[in-house]
Order: C-alpha cells, then sequence, then structure tokens
C-alpha cells in the first residue's frame, strides 16, 4: 500500500533515513543503468552494514528498505516473475527469518551446516542459477551469528556457482543488519574474524571482505513503557555498564523459584537442560489429560534397528532436530525443533499448544495438532488439510519428521532417525 508505505518512511529517524536512502539510492543507480545503459556508469555493489542496539528499529528499517528497493528494481517491468526475486531476506535461524518474512542463509543458497566448501550438486546449482537470475540484492538480519567461514561460504556460493563472476558476493548487493555485542555465532568465529576454514582464510588474507562494508549505526531506542525500560537495562548491560537503577530493577524482579508471586504462565528459562526438562516434567502432568509418549524410530542404511542411538546434550539424536522421546499431551506446551516450513512460518523455535491428536485408521497418531501463538504460523499448510479444521478448528497438523545424519564423522556410515519435531516448552 504506497500510503503506508510513504507513512513508514516519513516516520523515520535521522539513522534509519540514512540507512533506507543509501540503499533505495543504490537501487535507483541499479535501474538507470539497466535502462540507459550508455548513458549511466554500472554502479559498484553496494555493502552496507546497518547495526544497533535492542529497539533501533533495525526489523523495521528492513521492511521498509526493501520494499522501496523492490518497487525501484520492478518499475517499467512488466510481468515480474515472483519466482525470480530481486531481493532476499535471509537470517541464520528459522525464527529470525520468520521475523522479517524471509528465509534461513543455509537454505535460500544450498549452504551445508558446517564450515566446509562443499559445491552445490549440478541439478540444485542449475536451478538455483534459474531461480536467482534477476537477484540483485540480499538483505541479512542478526549478522552477529553469521560467521566469517558462512561470509565467505556466501560469497563462492554466489560468484562461483549463481553468478558465475569473480565479484563480491556475485555483483549482489549485501545489507547486513545487526548488534555485533550480541551473541557470537555457532561453532563458528566472529563475522569480523578470520576463517577457520582454510580455503576460506586464504581469500580472506587476499581479499578481506568484511573490510569493504559501509557502516550505519542507529541509536535511537523506538520502544516505549516498560519494553523502553527493559531495552535500556539491556543495553546498558550489553556493554557492562549497569547503573544503580539497572541492579535495583533487576534484584526487585528476583523471587525464589516457589514463589506464589510468580505468574502461572510465566516463561521458565534456564542454562541447564536437565533442569528445564524437570520443569516440563511437572508442567506436563498438571493437564488431567492422556499421556502420549513416542520414542523415535531409529534404524542404519542396512534397516538394522538402533536402539541406543548417541545423544546430544538435549536429548536429541546427535545431529539432528530430533528428540529421542516425545511426551505431550492435550493442553501441553511446546516448540518445533525443526524449520519445517519458514515461509509458512512453522521454524524451530515456534511456541504452541496441544489441543489434540488426529489419529489413522489403525489408531496411530498421523497428526499432532498445534495451535501456535503466531496466529499465521501454519496457515498454508492448514489450507492444505481443510479437513481438519471441524475437529481441531484453527490448529496446524505436525506429522513426523524423518532425519538422515552420520552416526559418527561425516565419513561414518549413515542412520535415519523419525519422531515428532517437538519439545516441551
Amino acid at each position: 500500500n504506497e500510503d503506508i508505505l510513504l507513512e513508514k518512511v516519513q516516520g523515520l529517524d535521522p539513522e534509519q533515513r540514512a540507512a533506507v536512502e543509501e540503499i533505495n539510492e543504490y537501487a535507483r543507480k541499479v535501474k538507470m543503468f539497466e535502462m540507459r545503459p550508455t548513458d549511466n556508469p554500472r554502479p559498484k555493489p553496494k555493502l552496507l552494514l546497518v547495526h544497533g542496539n535492542a529497539g533501533t528499529g533495525k526489523s523495521h528499517v528492513i521492511d521498509i528498505a526493501s520494499q522501496l528497493a523492490h518497487k525501484t528494481f520492478a518499475f517499467n517491468s512488466s510481468g515480474h516473475d515472483p519466482d525470480h526475486p530481486y531481493i532476499l531476506k535471509l537470517a541464520f535461524t528459522g525464527s529470525a527469518a520468520d521475523l522479517i518474512g524471509g528465509q534461513t542463509i543455509h537454505k535460500a543458497l544450498g549452504l551445508p551446516c558446517n564450515n566446509s566448501a562443499v559445491p552445490l550438486g549440478d541439478k540444485m546449482r542449475d536451478l538455483r542459477r534459474i531461480q536467482l537470475k534477476e537477484l540483485k540484492m540480499i538483505f541479512i538480519d542478526e549478522i552477529s551469528l553469521v560467521g566469517a567461514d558462512t561470509i565467505y561460504q556466501i560469497h563462492f556460493r554466489l560468484s562461483k556457482e549463481i553468478k558465475q563472476n569473480c565479484k563480491d558476493f556475485g555483483g549482489c548487493a549485501m545489507v547486513f543488519f545487526g548488534d555485533q555485542l550480541q551473541i557470537k555465532p555457532v561453532s563458528n568465529t566472529f563475522n569480523f574474524g578470520v576463517p577457520t576454514n582454510p580455503k576460506f582464510a586464504m581469500a580472506d588474507s587476499i581479499n578481506r571482505l568484511w573490510d569493504k562494508f559501509q557502516r550505519i549505526e542507529l541509536k535511537t531506542n523506538h520502544r516505549s513503557g516498560e519494553f523502553r525500560e527493559y531495552a535500556e537495562i539491556l543495553n546498558n548491560l550489553r556493554i557492562g555498564q549497569l547503573t544503580t537503577g539497572d541492579i535495583e530493577k533487576l534484584e526487585s524482579r528476583v523471587f525464589p523459584r516457589t514463589s506464589k508471586d510468580i505468574p502461572s504462565d510465566a516463561i521458565f528459562v534456564s542454562g541447564e537442560n536437565a533442569i528445564v526438562n524437570e520443569y516440563n516434567k511437572r508442567k506436563l502432568n498438571e493437564p488431567d489429560t492422556d499421556l502420549v509418549s513416542s520414542k523415535a524410530n531409529v534404524f542404519s542404511a542396512t534397516q538394522r534397528e538402533i536402539k541406543t542411538p548417541k545423544l546430544d546434550s538435549s536429548g536429541y539424536i546427535h545431529i539432528t532436530n530430533i528428540p529421542l522421546v516425545v511426551d505431550l499431551k492435550v493442553r501441553a506446551r511446546i516448540t518445533l525443533t525443526y524449520n519445517i516450513d519458514v515461509s509458512d512460518s512453522l521454524c524451530n523455535g515456534s511456541l504452541g499448544d496441544v489441543v489434540g491428536f488426529k489419529r489413522d485408521n489403525n489408531n496411530g497418531i498421523k497428526y499432532v495438532m498445534v495451535k501456535f501463538d503466531k496466529l499465521s504460523a501454519g496457515s498454508e499448510r492448514r489450507k492444505n488439510n481443510k479437513f481438519l479444521e471441524s475437529e481441531f478448528g484453527y490448529a496446524t497438523p505436525i506429522d513426523l519428521l524423518e532425519q538422515e545424519y552420520h552416526q559418527g564423522k561425516e565419513s561414518s556410515s549413515s542412520a535415519t532417525a523419525i519422531n515428532w519435531p517437538l519439545k516441551l516448552a
């Protein structure tokens, strides 16, 4: 909606406006070159880092800038095919991608889940070249989670395989958003560090991509009321400068775990899986409904049952998103453990409540029916299963997940695990 977009643009603060103008000015130059290449120079692809702490409106800027850039790229282009996007909005995790209406980096570009340099297969490479032939700009949110190796994985995927040139990121403009003082990349070095993969480290020593990014800092806290106060405490904490008032406020929120002052629906957070599991089992026993327990079916490549598969500290089967045991009840609080469909807001970390179980003709459970907190989560899946609506309302059917994995190192024998991609929350 043009009026709504204009209103959003007019409400930007100076730093937000500067970021949006940088991005849209680049889009205009690209369009001018495409329309009149003899009169206009080809612009150098924009490399931009927009960083800021909690409440500075980074997601808001992504929303506005991506819409404006798309309008510019699509100007005077009849019948643009949405299957060949001008822009990708990406993030490291499914939850972060869902917040900006995007995809995960690994899914969109077919990246491996480690720091290796693995090329796409022939069929997937040809498909990505067709799908992304019009790609001009990529937004990546929560950039603090993206390690140095991943940045070079993105660079080589775009330049060597998809765009087939020697340009930085294949000639695509890259706009990073995030807070560099937030969480460190998982199993990776900081994005500004030296990659762990020797191939990427060599490329970094010759052509250091991170240093080419222009920086814009967002400084204004746009949250209000208690949210603003909480954001300011977090911002002070992130730089190690808590005030006396901050400390007093935090201490006023300290209660014994058994205190009746703690709301019954409060979220319980712990850094230890054992404590979380104990709490979740206690909460699971509160609803007076039947317990449904499912142990994962795990078997080797030769179809031999694996009775004691290797587990990680959270009770998942080794390097999978599948819990060994899933205990559920109607009204149990759950979270997804896997990015089922990020475009449908069904991603790792999505929260909801179990409302029932759809059984098959043999009385086995075909679907776990979940009503997610986010109303739009699973909307497409519900459309494709309308026959369930009369019985379960707006609950979304979740079926069994099957994942293949290596029992040890990547060269070791493979196995398959099957269970519900759910755990108590």
